[in-house]
C-alpha cells in the first residue's frame, strides 16, 4: 500500500517552518504546518499524515512529547526531529520512542530530502 505524501512541519521558529514547508511543496509534498506541539496534536487528530517533521525545543509540548503522542495516536506515522540544541540523551530517547531521525540544526535541505525518499521507498 502506497503511503500518502502528506507532511506536517512543526517549529516555533517561523523562518524554519516556512523554509521547510516551501522546500517540501517544491518537492511535490502536501504540507501543513504548526507553530507549536499543542496545535500540531489538534491538526494530527483531524488529518492523515505520513510524516511529521518537528523541532525538539518548543513551548508547551516539546518535540519528544509530541513524538510520544503521535506514536500513541498512530505508530505508522514517521517522525523526524530537528533541533538547534542536540544532545545524546534527547537523541537516544527520541530513537527509542520511535523517531525515524534526529537531525541537528543547521542542516542541509538535501538531508531532509534523502530521509523522505528513504521513508517513501520503504513505504511503497
Amino acid at each position: 500500500m502506497k503511503i500518502s505524501k502528506k507532511i506536517l512541519v512543526v517549529d516555533d521558529e517561523p523562518a524554519i517552518r516556512e523554509l521547510l514547508s516551501s522546500f517540501l511543496e517544491i518537492m511535490d509534498y502536501e504540507v501543513e504546518s504548526a507553530s507549536n506541539g499543542k496545535d500540531a496534536i489538534e491538526i494530527i487528530e483531524k488529518n492523515n499524515f505520513s510524516i511529521i517533521i518537528s523541532d525538539v525545543k518548543m513551548p508547551d509540548i516539546n518535540g519528544i512529547d509530541l513524538l510520544k503522542k503521535v506514536k500513541e495516536f498512530n505508530k505508522k506515522i514517521e517522525v523526524i526531529l530537528i533541533t538547534g540544541f542536540p544532545n545524546n540523551e534527547d537523541r537516544e530517547q527520541a530513537l527509542k520512542l520511535g523517531a525515524y531521525a534526529y537531525i541537528p540544526k543547521p542542516f542541509k535541505l538535501q538531508i531532509i530530502a534523502n530521509i523522505l525518499e528513504e521513508i517513501f521507498k520503504k513505504g511503497n
